[in-house]
């Protein structure tokens, strides 16, 4: 089931920075940045390991980008409506807020089997929570470029 949601620490609706579809289908716009979006503001279009305006394209691409309202709801209230009772693999690539939607994850429940969390955009700090999360239940934890791969 795809839901047109973001998961957020409570339930509303936030602001997601995105690119306007209409560049992106005219190809204005680079394939790869269909269905990039972020609600940080480090991401997209500068931060840690993003383009910026050091970027050649910053000027060409920045006329479009654009913020939509998106509604919101939590890790557990999505797997609860969905009926989720088990999940085999989680992964977590979400522009930023990563720990914020990891950290909902309750492991002890679900257990998945693999976990990979993309680490490349979070500070060291959550960096440092989810590897923590991640060993204090007995995961087998491994770092591949960006990534934080773990196995139950």
């Amino acid at each position: 089931m795809i839901e047109p949601v973001a998961v957020t620490r409570t339930k509303g609706t936030i602001t997601v920075h995105t690119f306007a579809a209409a560049a992106l289908e005219a190809g204005t716009l680079p394939i790869e940045f269909i269905g990039c979006s972020s609600v940080t503001d480090t991401n997209l279009m500068s931060g840690k390991n993003a383009w910026g305006e050091a970027d050649a394209n910053f000027n060409k691409f920045a006329p479009h980008l654009k913020d939509i309202e998106v509604p919101s709801e939590t890790l557990q209230t999505l797997f609860d409506r969905n009926g989720i009772t088990s999940i085999d693999a989680f992964l977590v690539d979400c522009e930023g807020a990563d720990w914020m939607v990891f950290h909902q994850l309750d492991l002890e429940r679900y257990r998945p089997g693999m976990i990979k969390i993309e680490v490349g955009a979070l500070p060291a700090a959550e960096i440092g929570q989810v590897v923590v999360k991640l060993k204090t239940a007995g995961y087998q934890v491994g770092f591949q470029a960006e990534d934080i791969w773990a196995f139950a």
